[in-house]
């Protein structure tokens, strides 16, 4: 796709994008704010995997929006399917989710999605910038291995900052402390969470050594 710039510095031709959900008050709502952006956007709906396969095969798009739970499979099958065609394979590829699992998260990203992004949280200024890292992206080409490593670390972040990711895992590692096979280390390490009753995830700087204060006391 040939992204030419006007001189205000907007891309002259729209970004093709392609949203998948099967709910049509969802569609309207995530159209209505792609419609403030400050880039031109212009999106097809597919509510089914089989009218996403059928929307691939007719048109090319520059960025594919995925909801994760749909009436019949999932946004992971939705992955499959644009990773098995040639034109879509390198498309731009955002999970959006209700569900605030991790373990989703890092399937998402592991199968060749480029971000994930709460439902709840979605917001105009979150889709406009997913709009510009796409036509970054158009304009630069390919991004390195080192760009690449930075944008799956900071979807992981946003991820496990929402309040039902950090809640089971704290579930979980009060769990671990209380295992026959936890150090008394690692059960101190833990303790530390549970007398906080919070938990706090940042991102390190480059090339620095993490230690346990990832998670701030």
């Amino acid at each position: 796709m040939d992204f030419t710039r006007t001189d205000g510095g907007a891309a002259a031709t729209p970004i093709q994008a392609l949203l998948l959900d099967d709910s049509a008050f969802d569609r309207a709502r995530i159209r209505r704010m792609a419609q403030f952006a400050d880039l031109p956007v212009v999106i097809d709906e597919a509510p089914t995997l089989t009218s996403l396969a059928e929307k691939l095969d007719t048109n090319t798009y520059d960025l594919v929006l995925i909801d994760y739970r749909l009436s019949e499979g999932d946004g992971l099958a939705a992955l499959d399917i644009l990773q098995a065609d040639s034109r879509h394979r390198d498309t731009a590829k955002i999970m959006i989710s209700g569900n605030d699992r991790i373990d989703i998260a890092v399937t998402a990203l592991k199968r060749g999605c480029d971000d994930y992004i709460s439902k709840r949280d979605i917001s105009r200024a979150q889709l406009e910038q997913v709009f510009r890292q796409v036509l970054a992206r158009a304009v630069r080409g390919f991004p390195t291995a080192a760009e690449l490593e930075t944008a799956v670390e900071g979807a992981l972040l946003r991820a496990l900052q929402t309040d039902m990711v950090r809640s089971s895992l704290a579930r979980a590692l009060r769990l671990a402390a209380d295992t026959p096979a936890a150090s008394d280390e690692l059960r101190h390490w833990l303790q530390r969470f549970e007398d906080s009753g919070a938990f706090e995830f940042r991102q390190t700087a480059p090339h620095t050594q993490r230690s346990d204060h990832t998670a701030v006391d």
